[in-house]
């Protein structure tokens, strides 16, 4: 009877507190990387979206008293709801890892066509001149610095915030190279350019062998399958032939 009580208590206190606990929720309760996800998406909207979400299925522990305070099953539904909340930040995380190792592969052949670009061209055209031949992924961000360069053409910062928020070292160096390469003395040029070129091949060279090694992982994964398949034949044989056997047995 006690447990009526407290179950009671806890939906009306629910009912009682549930704008405070919604406004807690939206407010406070997201993860440290939630904002760099989100990117120009508003965090308001998408945390409330996740909020109402998963408090809908808190609502079949309405059905708690009915299956005698199964804990089994309040555990269950406070699992699903605890996933259902962290679903679309998990798939955000999933998208923007994606679109890293994207960046990682495609950013150093889009230096390596700035390096070839610089032999004719200053830093500024070279970008210009890049632009059209660029990926997808990084165009938006290569026009903004072409637009803060010619605003600004001393501007350190926007070589600093481009493509910032995928946190790369790689690129952050690379970019600093660049920039001592548009700032400098053309006569200095060639020995950035040496420097950047030497960075950039090793950098080709470690994310090809990267994908290579991930495409092995893939087909390795796929050549199991057979295996299995082999397998499962050989245990549905052995399975038939020891029935046989014993089925015989029994008759005799």
């Amino acid at each position: 009877m006690l447990i009526y009580l407290y179950y009671v208590v806890f939906i009306l206190a629910v009912l009682l507190f549930e704008k405070s606990l919604q406004s807690f929720m939206i407010a406070y309760a997201f993860e440290d990387d939630l904002k760099i996800l989100l990117k120009d998406k508003e965090i308001q909207s998408f945390q409330d979206s996740r909020y109402k979400k998963s408090s809908r299925v808190l609502l079949l522990l309405i059905v708690l008293p009915l299956l005698k305070f199964n804990l089994f099953y309040f555990i269950l539904v406070c699992g699903v709801s605890f996933f259902e909340y962290k679903r679309p930040y998990l798939k955000l995380k999933q998208e923007f890892n994606q679109e890293l190792s994207l960046v990682k592969y495609q950013f150093p052949i889009w230096l390596r066509q700035i390096q070839i670009l610089l032999y004719t061209n200053n830093v500024l055209n070279a970008m210009i001149f890049s632009y059209d031949s660029a990926p997808s992924i990084i165009k938006d961000e290569l026009q903004i610095l072409i637009n803060s360069l010619k605003d600004n053409p001393n501007d350190l910062n926007a070589f600093l915030y481009f493509m910032s928020e995928y946190k790369i070292s790689e690129i952050d160096r690379a970019m600093k190279l660049l920039y001592r390469t548009y700032i400098i003395d053309q006569s200095d040029t060639s020995k950035q350019l040496n420097r950047m070129i030497a960075s950039t091949t090793k950098w080709i060279r470690f994310e090809r062998l990267n994908r290579h090694e991930e495409s092995i992982k893939t087909y390795e994964w796929i050549g199991i399958i057979p295996l299995l398949g082999v397998t499962l034949v050989f245990l549905v044989i052995m399975a038939s032939l020891l029935n046989n056997l014993f089925g015989k047995g029994v008759t005799m």
